[in-house]
């Protein structure tokens, strides 16, 4: 389970970029057990395009669109989280919504998040204008709209906004 977390964590703090969404330059390639042919000639046979859309491949954050909100976390809930010490360090993650808590404890923490690295998860978000105001108080902090429940389920947390890692979960 805790094997699980550090690959989700690691995964959205690797992911989370403050600039536009792209696609691969090139196949990347998971396991090849030999024998493995491209699928490219079977794609174009097909009529399957070549590569994805232009309009998917240059999404800034800051434009996503509409239909990706609301973002919401059954599991989690604006409040008071009590700190937990984490069995090993994790990269630096917080959880936040659209909120006046959130956006007051980004504000209270934005030096010290940026000072560790952090990436943020927008946990809870209504629409767009909502997301646009997390990312204005956030910035330059790179934050993802993920829903939190995965998260909330692997380290027992029930609310937001937390900071997760390296060694504690914090309010």
């Amino acid at each position: 389970m805790k094997r699980s977390l550090a690959c989700v964590l690691t995964m959205i703090a690797m992911t989370v970029d403050a600039g536009p969404m792209r696609a691969p330059d090139g196949p990347i390639v998971i396991h090849d057990a030999g024998g493995t042919r491209p699928l490219m000639p079977l794609a174009k046979e097909s009529g399957m395009a070549a590569e994805p859309p232009a309009d998917l491949r240059d999404v800034p954050l800051g434009n996503l669109p509409p239909s990706v909100f609301p973002v919401v976390s059954r599991k989690l809930t604006p409040g008071e989280q009590p700190i937990l010490r984490l069995e090993r360090p994790l990269p630096p993650v917080c959880l936040i919504g659209d909120d006046p808590r959130s956006l007051a404890w980004l504000e209270a923490n934005h030096g010290r998040l940026v000072k560790l690295g952090a990436s943020c998860m927008a946990v809870s978000v209504a629409d767009e204008r909502a997301w646009h105001r997390i990312l204005r108080v956030a910035a330059p902090i790179p934050v993802a709209p993920i829903a939190g429940d995965e998260v909330a389920r692997l380290l027992g947390i029930g609310h937001y906004p937390v900071l997760i890692g390296p060694e504690v979960i914090s309010p």
